[in-house]
């Protein structure tokens, strides 16, 4: 069986492509900064303010050691966020270009 050839530079410049990847662009910049943020923090922390994160807070448990499962728990939260919003925003325009890709529609 022959393999379909696609025209990919002509899929790249169609307008839904165009605006899926805009839309993606910007949620996937969002999430980086978003999940970025804190370890940035972390380090300037670190760097300028070493007491505040040595101050205890419940027992040997101190701030450094809360903003760190914070980050943890954040990025379980990020990947969840994720996994919703892709399944519901950006996998139904995908499967429908797909179907018009598969059946030349779109180009």
């Amino acid at each position: 069986m022959k393999e379909q050839e696609y025209e990919w530079l002509a899929i790249s410049k169609t307008p839904t492509f165009i605006r899926l990847q805009r839309k993606k662009s910007i949620f996937l910049f969002s999430l980086w900064v978003i999940g970025a943020l804190p370890y940035l923090l972390l380090i300037l922390a670190a760097a300028y303010a070493p007491e505040l994160l040595r101050e205890r807070v419940l027992g040997r448990m101190n701030i450094g050691y809360l903003f760190c499962m914070f980050q943890f728990f954040s990025m379980i939260g990020i990947s969840i966020y994720y996994n919703h919003r892709t399944s519901r925003d950006f996998d139904p325009i995908i499967k429908d270009f797909l179907e018009k890709i598969h059946s030349r529609e779109a180009l």
